[in-house]
């Protein structure tokens, strides 16, 4: 990252351009780790569904049913979030990972962040993965924040539905960040299956259930670019029991915050044409 005289530091992938501009370019890390970072996480969910479909075909009722035994404990068992292992893998994902992409973050009003403050960030659109939202993790070091936790909602189309993140910014009395990442969709092809039993599967759910690949039908995604903007934080008024109609007023603001977001920078992303539709 440059600092301020212009310099650029070591070991990170990104380039700071004052004022709010901040790009993550590709090149500027390994492929091959920024490779490994992706397998580390996108692997492991393909990898799962292959070990699952050789347990109902290839390997005996033994072997089986102790890895599906296996599988299921760790589903069920909390993850430790103070694991230092834990927390080496997902840094390193999340910034070598960064450098597979040419990523470009623009935050308005940087200088509106409080580096002490605490904030509930909306970020859209989930797509298949955020990849975008890596430009906004401490690894990264493109955020004036110390520490980031990113609430996503499943996809743009739903958010209109989605207000448990404005209940828990309510709550906290924390800024809610509209943040919209353009070029994020194009990272996989995906097919989703119209088939009614899976429908009602998802319904009940509330997961829509997709099949994707990316290069060469692996989970490598393709090396679009992405664009990432950063909105204004809007400043909430702390409630410890919010009623509804509160949290539909709070709400409409984070809704017209990131629609106003998205129509000011769609065309600088190189999608004028593109529309947003929430539901």
């Amino acid at each position: 990252m440059k600092d301020d005289d212009g310099r650029e530091e070591e070991g990170t992938s990104a380039r700071v351009f004052r004022p709010g501009t901040t790009t993550a370019a590709g090149a500027s890390l390994s492929l091959a780790r920024a490779m490994a970072a992706l397998l580390l996480w996108q692997g492991a969910i393909h990898f799962n569904v292959a070990l699952a479909a050789a347990c109902a075909f290839v390997f005996p009722a033994r072997v089986a049913m102790l890895v599906l035994c296996t599988q299921l404990f760790s589903v069920l068992v909390p993850a430790d979030g103070t694991s230092r292992f834990g927390s080496s893998i997902a840094r390193f994902i999340c910034k070598h990972g960064l450098g597979y992409f040419p990523v470009t973050l623009q935050v308005e009003h940087y200088e509106a962040f409080d580096p002490q403050g605490a904030y509930v960030f909306g970020y859209e659109p989930h797509s298949i993965m955020p990849f975008g939202a890596w430009a906004l993790t401490e690894p990264a070091s493109c955020m004036p924040l110390p520490k980031m936790k990113i609430l996503t909602s499943s996809a743009v189309a739903f958010i209109k539905s989605r207000k448990g993140f404005v209940k828990i910014a309510m709550q906290n009395g924390c800024p809610l960040v509209p943040i919209f990442c353009f070029g994020q969709n194009d990272a996989y092809k995906w097919w989703n299956p119209d088939i009614k039993l899976l429908t009602r599967i998802a319904t009940a759910l509330k997961s829509i259930p997709v099949i994707y690949w990316g290069k060469f039908g692996t989970p490598i995604p393709y090396r679009t670019p992405m664009h990432v903007f950063v909105g204004k934080p809007i400043p909430v008024e702390k409630r410890g029991q919010p009623t509804k109609n509160e949290v539909n007023e709070v709400h409409g603001q984070f809704v017209t915050a990131l629609q106003e977001l998205f129509e000011k920078n769609k065309a600088k992303a190189g999608y004028p044409d593109l529309h947003l539709e929430i539901v």
